[in-house]
């Protein structure tokens, strides 16, 4: 930085200065608020990057500015690495039991949260496939979980958009939690650790 000339002073170069100075605080803060919402398969952007929780917000949602990635699996789901997982061992199949954290926000101008099993400490244990009836309120986002881990390695942790039909659905759910209807939802998934073989499909 040069240094200012303390003299005369021409009130409009200030302006014009300020003005400009101004503009490129402007295009920092723009610059800085689309690092961390990525666009979707937009190969520019580092594969890992970083993941933090609102100032304003210390529950979440999460953020982060890794990669966004389409799963290959259910149609819409994308992903983004917050921790790379193990680099040998295989995303969990059908069958397989999975112990995970995670939190889960209403992808909407709320960011209310849905569930988190970061609150409660205990890791929640899912057996990966499992169906679960339309009536179970509290497990009807089990398949959004599902479709989590079958694109994860053990110790990987990924925040996931995944699409109303794996979660609430049309009609959304007005007990606990209260979810609005046709609701995406934001997930932050910790595949801890993975147990049991799935068994063989005859197909």
């Amino acid at each position: 930085h040069g240094c200012a000339d303390m003299g005369d002073t021409d009130d409009t170069g200030t302006a014009d200065a300020r003005a400009e100075s101004g503009s490129t605080a402007a295009s920092r803060v723009e610059a800085e608020r689309l690092r961390w919402n990525p666009t979707l398969g937009d190969d520019a952007v580092p594969l890992v990057g970083e993941w933090k929780y609102p100032l304003d917000k210390p529950h979440g949602p999460v953020m982060c500015t890794s990669r966004r990635v389409l799963t290959g699996g259910h149609p819409g789901v994308d992903k983004q690495i917050m921790r790379e997982g193990s680099a040998t061992e295989p995303p969990p199949a059908d069958g397989a039991t999975c112990f995970v954290h995670y939190d889960m926000w209403q992808l909407n101008a709320s960011g209310d949260e849905a569930w988190s099993t970061r609150r409660e400490s205990e890791p929640h244990q899912i057996l990966v496939g499992k169906a679960i009836p339309v009536t179970d309120g509290k497990r009807r986002h089990h398949p959004a979980l599902y479709e989590c881990v079958r694109a994860m390695r053990p110790g990987e942790r990924c925040l996931f958009r995944v699409p109303p039909e794996l979660c609430y659905g049309e009609e959304g759910n007005f007990s606990f939690p209260a979810v609005p209807p046709n609701c995406w939802m934001l997930v932050d998934v910790e595949l801890i650790g993975v147990k049991g073989e799935a068994m063989e499909r005859a197909d």
